[in-house]
């Protein structure tokens, strides 16, 4: 028997396969999922709610994953919370997100333990 946690999770997906595919198999482990279609539903939505982990896909209509991660950091810096964000691609090609991540998205939060 398996004892885990059962996770709110927020997902940023904007294809409707993939979001069909993301939901069943965290739905299958209990986990709450939260579906929205691009990063803005995702940096207005993890403000309106609490989530334990963020499952990003990094292109998307509106605002791309990066977009939405930068914000959702910014935001962090502000009120000292942090949610974990998890990217997501099927189609980006690796140089491009790696670039991309350390440029515009990854910024390091400050936390008291």
């Amino acid at each position: 028997m398996r004892f885990y946690r059962r996770l709110n999770i927020l997902v940023a997906e904007d294809n409707p396969t993939n979001q069909t595919l993301i939901r069943l198999l965290l739905e299958q482990h209990r986990h709450r999922v939260t579906m929205v279609p691009d990063g803005r539903e995702a940096v207005a939505k993890s403000d309106a709610a609490p989530f334990d982990v963020i499952l990003m896909d990094v292109q998307m209509p509106e605002m791309d994953g990066f977009e939405a991660t930068a914000a959702i950091r910014q935001r962090e810096r502000a009120t000292g919370t942090h949610i974990p964000i998890v990217a997501m691609t099927a189609h980006a090609p690796w140089p491009a997100i790696a670039n991309a991540a350390w440029s515009r998205a990854w910024t390091p939060t400050s936390r008291s333990r």
